[in-house]
């Protein structure tokens, strides 16, 4: 008597596992698919906004965390996060106190000062700047002494003068100069300041500097960055200089913004703001022992150099 299992009876079993087998891979299929769709793990909901913030260019940084009122007095933030000054702003591209940059109507004839120009009369709408025979508002920063004022028309000052925010000053010009800072060797969270595999643990700092005023856009001057150290110094031919008068020194002062060049966005170390007086611009220089609550910036170098 064979023991052998009839061939119908074998083919009724290899239907019956084969069948097993394509169900159990089509529920592994579809259950791998409904985890993908949640966020890659089963059970765990889609954070939509969360993807749809991922995907917006810069989204490291939000347009507030980089660009903002005190960064950008005079001008407006893009998309970006980056500061649109005045003398760059287009009819496309306008806006002005830090707020987001808006498109001027059709009708518009100019973006002047953050302002979309339609009808008014440049007296109307100039506050920080002079208007010219043309009536184009000239902001602060544009200004020289043969074109000079604030929310009037433009003037020419005295000889011997200078024009600093809209008026006009007999008094001396400063070159201001940025030439060193010392920065703590970690963050303030304890952490090395370069983690890429690329470069080393060492920060990339640079230096943003200004007057501490409303009426010009910041920073004004800007150190090249220096690679891989804690304290970098600088030479005249190494940054971005840029003059005030002695009044607008002594009324303002100055700000400072250390940061850290790095392959994605750069960080902000520290920030500080200081006053500057009349021995300080005796001496040529001014040393600040700590820039910014922080501490992780320390023992910041300004000089001053007459240009009279």
């Amino acid at each position: 008597m064979s023991s052998a299992l009839p061939s119908s009876l074998l083919f009724s079993v290899g239907m019956s596992r084969m069948t097993k087998f394509l169900t159990i891979a089509i529920t592994c299929f579809v259950l791998a698919n409904c985890a993908c769709g949640n966020g890659g793990r089963s059970g765990e909901p889609r954070d939509e906004s969360a993807e749809a913030a991922a995907a917006q260019p810069g989204n490291a940084k939000t347009h507030r965390d980089v660009c903002d009122a005190k960064r950008c007095p005079q001008g407006c933030c893009n998309e970006a996060g980056e500061c649109n000054s005045y003398v760059q702003q287009t009819k496309s591209v306008c806006g002005s106190s830090g707020e987001r940059c808006t498109q001027c109507p059709q009708d518009a004839l100019s973006c002047t000062v953050g302002h979309c120009v339609v009808d008014e009369s440049c007296l109307e709408y100039c506050n920080d700047g002079c208007c010219t025979e043309q009536g184009v508002c000239m902001p602060f920063a544009e200004q020289s002494p043969v074109a000079c004022g604030a929310a009037s028309l433009c003037a020419t000052c005295g000889p011997d003068q200078q024009c600093a925010e809209g008026e006009c000053t007999p008094e001396s010009v400063w070159l201001i100069i940025i030439r060193s800072v010392r920065i703590a060797d970690k963050k303030g969270d304890g952490r090395h300041w370069d983690t890429s595999d690329a470069g080393g643990r060492l920060p990339d700092p640079y230096v943003q500097s200004g007057l501490n005023s409303d009426s010009l856009a910041f920073p004004e001057g800007e150190t090249h960055h220096a690679e891989d150290t804690l304290m970098p110094t600088w030479s005249p031919k190494l940054q971005s200089n840029y003059f005030h008068t002695e009044r607008s020194l002594l009324k303002n002062g100055l700000r400072f913004r250390i940061r850290d060049s790095d392959v994605g966005p750069d960080e902000t170390i520290s920030e500080c703001d200081i006053s500057v007086s009349l021995a300080d611009l005796g001496a040529g220089s001014k040393r600040i022992s700590t820039c910014g609550m922080s501490g992780l910036a320390m023992d910041l170098r300004v000089d001053f150099r007459s240009q009279r």
